[in-house]
C-alpha cells in the first residue's frame, strides 16, 4: 500500500465510494500491539526477601504476615508469567502476503509475514513452513517466482534459490551489493535483480556464472527506478520524471522495451503495479502526496510519443492489483474485490476482507490468479470470482531444521513457534539440539502457557498451605 495524491481528475472509480467506505472499519489490522512489560513478579519477590528479614523495620516478622507476603509474591509471579497476554510483540499478525508460484493444483510457494510456505509434493493441502533463518534476513524478503515453481530471494545476506521442495540454496552471485537491490524479477524463466546505487541503475542476471568477477549486466540506466513486475519475457521497471513516466521491460538477452507514459505533474514516483503476461497492458502505481492512483497503459498499438494513461481509481488508502483474469480487471480496493474493467466498477465480492491479489504464470503457459484474505488464499475461477480455498495457515507444518547450525536452529524454532501459536496452531515439540544463544534466557514471546507456569504452581500451593496452617495454629492458641 502506498499513499499518494493526484490532481483533480475524474477516475473510473469516482462515485464508487459507497461500497468501499462501508469496508473502512477495524476489521483488519496488520500489526500487533506492543507488549507491556510485567515487572510485578520480580519486584514482589525482591520486596518479600527484604521485608521478611528480621529487624528490617517493616513489622513483617510475624509468621502469619510472612506467609501472607510470600503468598502475594507467589500470586504475582504466577500472574505475571501465566496470565493471558494478548499483546505479544511479534510484529505483524500472521498473514499471507501473496502467491509467488503456482501450478494447476494451486499455489506452490506462498509469501507470509514471516518466512515462506511451500506445498508438500505428496499432499496438495499441506504446506511446510520455511523459516527466514535460511536466508538470514529479512523475515519477508524480496522474492520472485518462475513458472516451474521455484523462487529466488534477494536478502541482506545475498541471493538464494528456493526449490519446489522448500530447499534453500545460496547462489554464488559476485559483484552485486545485496543491500543495493531495489527489486527482483524474472525474464523468460531467468532471475534478474535491479540494483540502484549512487544515481546508477543496473539489472543483473543473478542465475548465471560471474563474468570478469561480477554477475552479467543485462541493462544499465541512471536515476531512481522502481518495480518490478514480470511478464513472460521481461522484467518491468519504472522511473518517474514529473509529467512523464518511463517504463522499461528488461530481458535477459540484453534487449529491452522502452515506453513513455504521460501522467500528471503531481506524480513524485511511479512503480509497476502489474503487467499482463503478454505485456500488452501495464498498470502503474503513481505516488503523489496523500493517495494512491492506479492507471492503465495499453501497449497493443504502436506509439510515436508518450502513451496516454487511463486512471482506474484514486484516493483510496488500500489498493491491490489490478489483475486481468476471465475478461475482468480485478482489484482489491479497501478490502473489497471489484472489477475495474466496467464503468462504473462492479463489486465482485465483499463477503470477506481481502488483503492481497496476485497471479502466477504456470509452466503450461497458463495464468493462475488468487485473492488473499488475511491468512487464507482463494483461487479465482473461470468466472473471475473467488472460489475454492487453496491455502490457509492451518495447512502449515513444522519446518525442516536439517543443515542449520545451533543459532540457526534456535532462530528457526523461535520464529516457527511464535508464528504457529499466533495462528492458533500447535508448533509441536522443540527440535533436538536447540540451544539459545549465549546471553539470552531462552524465552520467546510465544512461549506463554502451562509449560512456563509448571514450576510456579507448587510455590503458590506451599504458600497457601502455610497460611492455612498458621491460621489454624493461631485459632487453636486463642481457645
Amino acid at each position: 500500500m502506498v499513499d499518494q495524491e493526484g490532481e483533480a481528475e475524474t477516475p473510473i472509480c469516482s462515485g464508487g465510494r459507497s461500497w468501499a467506505s462501508r469496508r473502512i472499519r477495524d476489521g483488519f489490522s496488520g500489526r500487533r500491539t506492543a507488549s507491556v512489560p510485567r515487572p510485578a513478579a520480580a519486584s514482589a519477590l525482591a520486596f518479600c526477601q527484604q521485608a521478611t528479614r528480621p529487624g528490617n523495620g517493616h513489622g513483617l516478622g510475624r509468621p502469619l504476615l510472612r506467609a501472607a507476603c510470600w503468598l502475594g509474591c507467589a500470586a504475582a509471579a504466577v500472574g505475571g508469567v501465566c496470565a493471558p497476554n494478548p499483546a505479544i510483540a511479534h510484529g505483524q499478525l500472521p498473514a499471507v502476503l501473496g502467491v509467488t508460484t503456482a501450478d494447476g493444483k494451486g499455489p506452490v510457494l506462498v509469501r507470509l509475514t514471516a518466512g515462506l510456505a511451500v506445498r508438500d509434493p505428496a499432499q496438495a493441502k499441506q504446506y511446510q513452513f520455511v523459516c527466514s533463518a535460511r536466508w538470514i534476513a529479512p523475515r519477508s524478503p524480496l522474492l520472485t517466482g518462475m513458472p516451474e515453481g521455484q523462487g529466488y530471494i534477494a536478502s541482506e545476506d545475498g541471493f538464494y534459490r528456493v526449490d519446489v521442495a522448500g530447499k534453500v540454496t545460496k547462489l554464488a552471485v559476485a559483484g552485486v551489493d545485496p543491500l543495493a537491490v531495489r527489486a527482483i524479477g524474472s525474464a523468460a524463466g531467468e532471475p534478474l535483480a535491479l540494483v540502484v546505487s549512487k544515481g546508477a541503475a543496473r539489472a543483473h542476471a543473478i542465475g548465471r556464472p560471474a563474468v570478469g568477477g561480477a554477475s552479467p549486466t543485462v541493462w544499465t540506466g541512471s536515476g531512481e527506478w522502481y518495480g518490478a513486475r514480470s511478464s513472460a519475457d521481461a522484467m518491468w521497471i519504472a522511473q518517474s520524471g514529473g509529467a512523464v513516466v518511463r517504463v522499461v521491460g528488461v530481458r535477459g538477452d540484453g534487449t529491452h522495451s522502452d515506453e513513455l507514459v504521460a501522467v500528471d505533474s503531481s506524480t513524485a514516483t511511479a512503480s509497476v503495479a502489474w503487467v499482463a503476461p503478454n505485456a500488452q497492458k501495464l498498470y502503474l502505481s503513481l505516488i503523489g502526496k496523500a493517495t494512491q492512483r492506479i492507471v492503465e497503459v495499453d501497449r497493443s498499438a504502436p506509439a510515436s510519443g508518450p502513451r496516454s494513461a487511463k486512471v482506474l481509481f484514486q484516493d483510496y488508502p488500500f489498493v491491490a492489483g489490478p489483475v486481468p483474469v476471465a475478461g475482468k480487471s480485478l482489484a482489491v480496493v479497501t478490502g473489497v474485490l471489484v472489477d475495474v474493467a466496467t464503468h462504473p466498477p462492479g463489486q465482485v465480492d465483499d463477503s470477506r476482507w481481502y488483503t492481497c491479489l496476485d497471479s502466477a504464470l504456470r509452466a503450461d503457459g497458463g495464468v493462475s490468479a488468487f485473492a488473499c484474505s488475511k491468512g487464507a488464499v482463494y483461487a479465482i475461477d473461470a468466472a473471475g470470482k473467488p472460489a475454492a480455498l487453496v491455502f490457509a495457515l492451518d495447512h502449515l507444518t513444522a519446518p525442516d531444521y536439517a543443515g542449520l547450525d545451533d543459532i540457526g536452529r534456535y532462530a528457526c524454532w523461535a520464529e516457527w513457534s511464535d508464528f504457529a501459536r499466533d495462528s492458533g496452531l500447535d508448533p509441536g515439540p522443540e527440535p533436538a539440539g536447540v540451544v539459545p544463544p549465549v546471553g539470552t534466557d531462552g524465552c520467546t514471546a510465544g512461549r506463554s502457557g502451562p509449560d512456563r507456569c509448571a514450576a510456579l504452581w507448587p510455590c503458590a500451593g506451599l504458600a497457601v498451605a502455610a497460611l492455612v496452617s498458621l491460621r489454624r495454629r493461631r485459632t487453636a492458641a486463642l481457645r
